[in-house]
């Protein structure tokens, strides 16, 4: 692009003209060459020099005639001193061009910038890490950290939950209103051979996760516990339960004495001791008796699971609907015989 370098007397009397023949403001004017009214002011009070190119368009669609003028390049003020002084400066702060050393100080400087002013970059099109809301404790929040704890895993910038494609389909629309809610972000689903899996990513979202007492990485290795702040508080550690019993947990209907009786149950399996002892815990909270050792807690005994349904409660179907099952058809019946036809 060209610039016109005009006396001060010609530039004058070229915009006088224009003035008188434009019958447009000049702001609408500026808009029809798709600069700003600004701009236009520069180059009369002589700030800038005009563009040429634009001149000549208004020349010819005002019919106003160009008086004498210098052509210079767009970039008529650099000078090759200027561009040493420039390119020295530009050295200093991000290194030289091309090496290994320019690069990754040019690197860390953007990264820099892009976190001190992220709404900039991003509207200029570069890819910036995602704000996420401030997390602050709650029974929705407690939930999450269970499902999180059960069936989920967390790397440097993404979560993820694996569930059952087909017992789990109505949890899985339950589970990503939930966290839609909380971390105002819908999560991607993509549905596998057997598996749904639920993801969101975000360095920052990671980053409020670890800052709410869960860990990066392999649970088990990691040897996982339920954060702090859910276990101090009765609420939070049944909605935790909640949800590490509707991930790592099921209900299943077992016989015994020769195939006469069938008994409900409900088996809990995690891998992190620190973890199952937590659980332990919470049941003990609601006067449920916990069986089983090491990697597996049972609740087998009907009263137990009807008390667990009560307190801590089931967001996913499977699990209600195989306990209202249970309980329709075998509980009364089998009591009734049990004791003599007395229900308990």
């Amino acid at each position: 692009m060209q610039r016109a370098l005009f006396t001060g007397e010609n530039l004058n009397k070229f915009f006088e003209e224009l003035e008188q023949k434009r019958g447009i403001g000049l702001n609408d004017l500026a808009f029809k060459y798709k600069i700003s009214g600004r701009t236009f002011r520069d180059w009369r009070r002589g700030k800038f020099l005009p563009s040429l190119e634009i001149l000549e368009a208004i020349s010819k669609d005002f019919k106003i005639k160009l008086p004498s003028f210098k052509i210079l390049p767009q970039y008529w003020y650099i000078t090759p001193e200027k561009s040493r002084k420039a390119a020295l400066i530009k050295m200093a702060k991000y290194g030289p061009p091309g090496t290994l050393e320019g690069r990754r100080k040019g690197g860390m400087i953007s990264q820099r910038n892009r976190k001190e002013n992220p709404k900039k970059y991003k509207a200029l099109g570069c890819v910036v890490a995602k704000d996420f809301p401030i997390l602050k404790p709650s029974s929705k929040l407690a939930e999450l950290f269970g499902i999180i704890l059960g069936d989920g895993t967390i790397t440097k910038n993404q979560v993820r939950i694996t569930l059952n494609r087909f017992t789990d389909k109505q949890y899985v629309r339950y589970v990503e209103k939930l966290i839609t809610g909380l971390l105002k972000e819908k999560p991607s689903i993509f549905e596998r051979k057997s598996t749904i899996e639920i993801y969101l990513s975000g360095v920052n979202l990671v980053k409020e996760l670890e800052r709410m007492g869960l860990k990066r990485g392999n649970k088990v290795k990691n040897q996982v516990v339920i954060p702090g702040w859910i276990m101090a508080d009765k609420r939070y550690a049944n909605a935790c339960a909640r949800g590490l019993f509707d991930t790592d947990g099921g209900l299943f209907i077992h016989k015994h004495g020769g195939g006469r009786w069938n008994n409900l149950g409900w088996c809990f399996t995690n891998h992190s001791l620190p973890l199952i002892e937590n659980v332990r815990e919470i049941l003990r909270f609601n006067s449920i008796e916990p069986k089983g050792k090491k990697y597996k807690i049972y609740l087998y005994a009907v009263p137990d699971i009807r008390n667990f349904i009560k307190k801590v409660g089931s967001s996913n179907i499977k699990n209600i609907d195989k306990y209202r099952h249970y309980m329709d058809n075998f509980y009364s019946y089998e009591w009734k015989i049990r004791k003599g036809g007395r229900v308990a």
